[in-house]
């Protein structure tokens, strides 16, 4: 039966069902009574959409993301993080529209990236087709990238900041950051949040060396007009025959270089590459909306890396160098006791977690290969 044929009250007891933002967006779009009844009160359907949109856990977190306080200083984040790893206490639902919309961009975007991290997976090339997750999977991402946008968002970066601006926003420490975030939560929960950590890192060390063979390929296509050299002295004849059009067409072949291009020209060097893992680690603790930027900025993604690339931080890597080891009596869960249940550590951390002499709590997070980095790599948070 077509949507135009029902009454109102059935429309809007469909589109309180939706599931997904994306879904009641396309609704509205499709059909002109959909949208009569979604604009009478929109307030209500977006509240549900995104109510049905996530479970009840992964619902928390969203309004913990939308909710960070900012500024982020150290007199509020510390009672803040007390709240959101206090089971017992809630996050405000919020009522405006303005504000459930930018709930519904938060998970459109989550989503978002998700898809992208299954298809990272699928470019690794160790499997035939990019993965659709399963339920308990897409719980246990939702989760990782909403907690990875947290440790983003109260221990902020500041160094975008013009230099005699004073942040509103406190420094936290590694040590810091340890104590307050990765230490209230098990091992495997900061897993998920080290997973999306090195994902994105991977991602933004993959766009730098793009953007270098880019680099590397314009400068050498106009080597010879980018730094023109001085012309051989030429006759006043020679001079007044000279064939303007033809002068003004080289200079408008020269690659203009801007006052962002000289100043980041240091990311390829070798000084440069010493530092791009402390560069890289600053981008991408900007987080998601920095991250999604990323991903869909086309030919304006070049600025984008070069005008953060300069900056370093301490972050969630220097944050993991603290872990305790686990105590001599710990007795790891055993595989054959596991259940799919998204609350507790999947199949895939209680087998690549055990690392031989390594007994550290939180395993830390390295680029430069390894066994466990490379299982990161593959998404053991599924």
């Amino acid at each position: 039966m077509a949507l135009e044929n029902l009454a109102p009250e059935l429309i809007s007891l469909i589109l309180r069902n939706v599931d997904s933002p994306r879904g009641l967006h396309d609704m509205i779009s499709a059909s002109p009574l959909c949208l009569r009844v979604f604009s009478k009160t929109p307030q209500i359907f977006l509240s549900s959409v995104i109510r049905n949109a996530l479970l009840t856990d992964n619902l928390r977190h969203l309004l913990t993301v939308r909710q960070t306080p900012s500024p982020a200083t150290k007199s509020i984040v510390p009672e803040f993080l007390e709240k959101y790893f206090d089971a017992s206490c809630s996050f405000n639902f919020p009522t405006e529209k303005s504000e459930l919309m930018l709930l519904c961009r938060l998970y459109n975007r989550v989503t978002f990236l998700i898809s992208c991290y299954t298809e990272y997976m699928y470019r690794l090339g160790l499997v035939d087709s990019i993965l659709i997750p399963t339920s308990t999977e897409c719980i246990r991402l939702q989760r990782a990238f909403l907690r990875f946008e947290i440790y983003c968002r109260v221990f902020p970066a500041d160094g975008s900041v013009p230099l005699e601006t004073v942040s509103a926003n406190d420094e936290f420490s590694s040590i810091e950051q340890f104590d307050l975030f990765i230490s209230r939560l098990s091992s495997w929960e900061v897993e998920e949040i080290a997973c999306v950590e090195l994902y994105v890192t991977l991602m933004i060390r993959d766009y730098i060396d793009e953007l270098e063979s880019q680099f590397m390929s314009t400068t050498n296509k106009y080597a010879r007009l980018a730094w023109p050299l001085l012309p051989e002295p030429e006759s006043e004849a020679e001079i007044e025959t000279k064939n303007e059009t033809e002068r003004k067409r080289e200079r408008d072949t020269l690659v203009e270089l801007t006052a962002l291009d000289q100043t980041s020209l240091s990311l390829f060097s070798k000084e440069g590459r010493y530092r791009s893992s402390d560069n890289i680690s600053y981008m991408t603790s900007l987080g998601l909306d920095f991250i999604y930027d990323l991903y869909t900025a086309g030919e304006g993604r070049s600025e984008l890396i070069r005008s953060n690339c300069q900056y370093s931080r301490e972050f969630l890597p220097e944050a993991l160098r603290y872990s305790p080891t686990w105590p001599p009596d710990h007795q790891y869960e055993e595989t054959a006791t596991l259940q799919n249940d998204s609350s507790r550590s999947n199949l895939g951390y209680l087998i690549f977690s055990r690392v031989e002499g390594d007994e550290r709590m939180y395993k830390p997070i390295t680029t430069t290969g390894g066994r466990y980095s490379g299982i990161r790599q593959l998404g053991d948070i599924r």
